[in-house]
C-alpha cells in the first residue's frame, strides 16, 4: 500500500512539472517580453539615479568635485587599499579607485593640456645618443 501512494505522489508530481514545463513553453514570448522590460526599467533607473545623484564616485561628482575634495577621498581609500586587515577583495576594489580617482584628479590638475615628464638625463648628459 505504502508503494501506492508513493507511486501516485510521483505520477501527480510529474505531472504538475509537465504541465508547469508546458506553460512556460507556450507563454515563452510573454516570459521573454517580460524579463527584457524588466531589465531594461531596471536599467533606466540606474541610469537615472546615477545622472541626478551627486554622490561619489559618479561621474557627475568626478565632474563638479573641487581638487581638494578629490584628493581626500583618495585619502581615505588609499588607507583602506594599505589596511592588512581589510579582506582582499575590499583592497582589490579600493586598488581599482585609486587608479579612477589618479585618472580624475591628473586630468583636472593639467586642465587639458598633455602632461610632460622631466627630460631624459643619461649616464653623459642631456639628450646624447646612446645606443640601448
Amino acid at each position: 500500500m505504502k508503494m501506492d501512494s508513493k507511486e501516485k505522489q510521483q505520477e501527480e508530481y510529474e505531472k504538475k512539472e509537465n504541465a508547469f514545463w508546458k506553460w512556460v513553453k507556450d507563454n515563452k514570448k510573454v516570459l521573454t517580453a517580460v524579463g527584457v522590460g524588466a531589465v531594461a526599467v531596471a536599467g533606466v533607473i540606474k541610469l537615472i539615479y546615477a545622472i541626478n545623484s551627486n554622490t561619489v564616485g559618479t561621474s557627475t561628482w568626478f565632474k563638479n568635485a573641487p581638487i581638494e575634495r578629490m584628493k581626500e577621498v583618495r585619502e581615505e581609500i588609499h588607507k583602506v587599499f594599505r589596511d592588512p586587515n581589510a579582506d582582499i577583495k575590499i583592497r582589490e576594489e579600493a586598488q581599482s579607485w585609486l587608479a579612477i580617482f589618479d585618472r580624475h584628479i591628473s586630468e583636472k590638475e593639467w586642465g587639458g593640456r598633455t602632461p610632460v615628464g622631466p627630460s631624459v638625463h643619461r649616464e653623459h648628459g642631456y639628450n646624447l645618443y646612446k645606443p640601448d
